[in-house]
């Protein structure tokens, strides 16, 4: 998901030892899949910086999305139709 990209420090430490709050995952119907949203942030600063991550059915594909101060980034390249799956999940 994050090859060629640069994510905060924070983020790159997690994907190397998912140290991190447990959060439940939320699954997310698109195109007669399941598709399954998890959630992680930095810790102790857990309200400014979050990462939400959209896993495709048998993790063949995963996208995020970076919430920051800074404004919102996109991971993995999602097309319109992930950026709007996750979005739309985290409104529900």
């Amino acid at each position: 998901m994050l090859a060629g990209e640069t994510p905060p420090e924070w983020v790159t430490t997690f994907g190397a030892t998912l140290d991190g709050p447990p959060t439940p995952t939320i699954p997310v119907p698109l195109d007669g899949e399941t598709y399954t949203l998890g959630f992680t942030c930095k810790a102790n600063d857990c309200e400014a910086n979050q990462l939400y991550v959209l896993f495709a059915p048998q993790a063949r594909d995963a996208w995020g999305m970076l919430a920051s101060p800074e404004g919102i980034s996109w991971l993995g390249r999602p097309n319109k139709r992930i950026q709007d799956a996750i979005t739309d999940a985290l409104r529900k």
